[in-house]
């Protein structure tokens, strides 16, 4: 899988992209890596490498063998941790571009989450997105650093 996201993004190198993955960051915004940090919760590693080894890439692989490979490749967005529901973590390559890597989870919430789901508003004249947390259900946002924030691109 990861070598057939690796030819789509060199195929568009010229396009920006973002991946969107289920298992990558947790929820203390650090990459799953069953290497570096074994014990940690959630990890894929932990649950599918028994049943399928050779087919599990932790976030880490997922970066190593994808996102630091491909300069346009500006956002990764997971869910999965069933941690406190968010994280979030910059990372830079060694050409310097940068990618911003976010978590969001809300299911362990009340009422399995409440509906909260994370809304960006792009600002391409600007080079910055807007991050939200909303639930339409509630008709409500969550505030505080880690659901509402702008990240520059």
């Amino acid at each position: 899988m990861l070598e057939w996201a690796d030819a789509v993004a060199k195929d568009y190198a010229d396009h920006p992209a973002i991946v969107v993955t289920h298992a990558y960051l947790d929820a203390h915004s650090t990459r799953f890596d069953h290497v570096l940090r074994p014990e940690q919760p959630w990890s894929p590693r932990a649950y599918l490498a028994e049943a399928q080894p050779d087919d599990v890439n932790d976030g880490e692989e997922i970066w190593q063998k994808l996102i630091v490979r491909n300069d346009n490749i500006l956002f990764v967005l997971c869910g999965h941790d069933l941690g406190d529901g968010v994280g979030r973590l910059t990372s830079k390559r060694p050409d310097g571009t940068k990618v911003e890597q976010l978590l969001a989870n809300y299911q362990t919430g009340p009422l399995g989450g409440s509906g909260y789901l994370r809304l960006m508003r792009f600002f391409p004249d600007r080079h910055r997105v807007a991050v939200e947390t909303y639930s339409p259900f509630l008709d409500r946002f969550k505030t505080g650093p880690e659901n509402q924030f702008e990240l520059a691109y």
